[in-house]
């Protein structure tokens, strides 16, 4: 009798202790999840994108409702003039891009859709639906998506199926966003250094709405007829 209470007190034991572990994980993964939230960060951008190549210093800032990205002349001073070029996703999408004008032409809702209402709820949502796999394996895989956790559950890479678009991420050792890298089909477009960031609620001034006047090709943002 006693070696059966004794066995049933380790057994007791171990599922206290598990259940602890998997209750710690999982306020990790809620606590970096969080982070994505709503964040602010500088740094360095670098684009590749058919004949276009720039490396300029950029300003992120991105809510639970929108967010948008400037890309700026000389550091942090250079924010006193207007940005080279802005992009703004939020229930709409506009860009303005006073180093090349001819973008601002584009119809970007071709490319990109617009943000779901509440952007936390989309990261939220997948959390929920995915969180024993990713507590068990520290991976999302569905036929659309796949999503890469480190062992702090900080996501360190993301591939959509589709488009063959991936992101990499790194961190630095106080597990702050290090460099963002953008690739499609292997081929990079993008790549951040992030110098700094914070998580308090930023405030993001919304583009107004892009006019789109008339169509225009790749071939015609970078070549004149």
């Amino acid at each position: 009798m006693s070696h059966k209470l004794s066995l049933l007190f380790v057994l007791l034991c171990l599922s206290i202790m598990l259940w602890g572990s998997q209750s710690r994980d999982l306020q990790k993964l809620q606590a970096e999840a969080g982070k994505l939230n709503h964040f602010r960060a500088e740094g360095i951008v670098q684009i590749s994108y058919s004949q276009l190549a720039l490396r300029k210093n950029f300003v992120f800032a991105k809510d639970d409702r929108q967010m948008r990205m400037d890309i700026i002349e000389g550091g942090v001073m250079g924010m006193q003039a207007e940005p080279l070029f802005s992009l703004y996703f939020g229930s709409y999408i506009a860009l303005k891009s006073p180093l090349m004008p001819q973008l601002e032409q584009l119809d970007l809702s071709r490319y990109l859709p617009p943000l779901p209402q509440n952007l936390s709820l989309g990261v939220d949502s997948l959390l929920a639906v995915h969180q024993a796999e990713i507590l068990a394996n520290k991976v999302i895989d569905t036929d659309e998506l796949k999503i890469k956790f480190s062992k702090d559950y900080r996501i360190t890479y993301i591939e959509e199926k589709d488009s063959k678009t991936t992101i990499e991420i790194s961190y630095t050792r106080k597990g702050d966003i290090d460099t963002i890298v953008v690739k499609q089909e292997e081929k990079q477009l993008l790549s951040m250094l992030i110098d700094k960031i914070s998580y308090e609620l930023p405030e993001i001034t919304p583009l107004p709405r892009s006019t789109i006047k008339t169509p225009v090709s790749d071939y015609d943002l970078f070549f004149d007829r």
